[in-house]
């Protein structure tokens, strides 16, 4: 069935413009500037279309996939589209499912980021807390060191007396 002259020209532009956004919702294989037919045809599995239909199906494909389709031309194949052609209304599900899918990755993405948001605040208290107690453990190492040598010191100064004091007895 031949295509009206506008719409003939509004595939040819699409066709030049490769994929677009809609042919990659429904699945759709992208146009090639040179048209050449896709490498796997998806008609060629099923069995009740027959050949002549396929290029009729190819060109609806890309009507429905690029919006260009007019009510005429839906009315006047009405009775040749297949059930593998999707319904347009999938198309608005399938909006909507991918809506539905980045609210919920959105929403986990806010609660992984608070989730991070909460690690970090505890990483940097532990952090602050180690070097608190690393600092403690310094200044107590530090007053232990010189309470020995004070220690030391006195008990040096004891036993030098107690060596005098018993030299003192022993010369007396």
């Amino acid at each position: 069935m031949p295509l009206s002259k506008e719409l003939q020209k509004k595939l040819s532009l699409a066709r030049e413009l490769n994929a677009t956004c809609a042919d990659v919702l429904i699945g759709l294989p992208p146009i090639t500037a040179a048209c050449e037919p896709p490498k796997s045809n998806p008609f060629k599995k099923a069995k009740s279309i027959p050949k002549d239909t396929e290029s009729i199906y190819r060109d609806l494909e890309s009507t429905f996939a690029l919006g260009l389709a007019s009510s005429k031309l839906v009315a006047d194949l009405k009775g040749k589209v297949h059930a593998t052609q999707p319904p347009l209304q999938a198309i608005h599900i399938l909006d909507k499912a991918q809506e539905d899918r980045l609210a919920a990755q959105h929403r986990e993405i806010h609660a992984l980021l608070a989730d991070n948001r909460h690690v970090v605040a505890t990483h940097v208290a532990l952090k602050q807390e180690l070097d608190a107690s690393h600092n403690k453990l310094v200044v107590d190492g530090n007053t232990t060191a010189q309470a020995r040598a004070e220690r030391d010191t006195a008990v040096r100064e004891v036993l030098e007396r107690s060596v005098k004091a018993e030299a003192w007895v022993h010369g007396k």
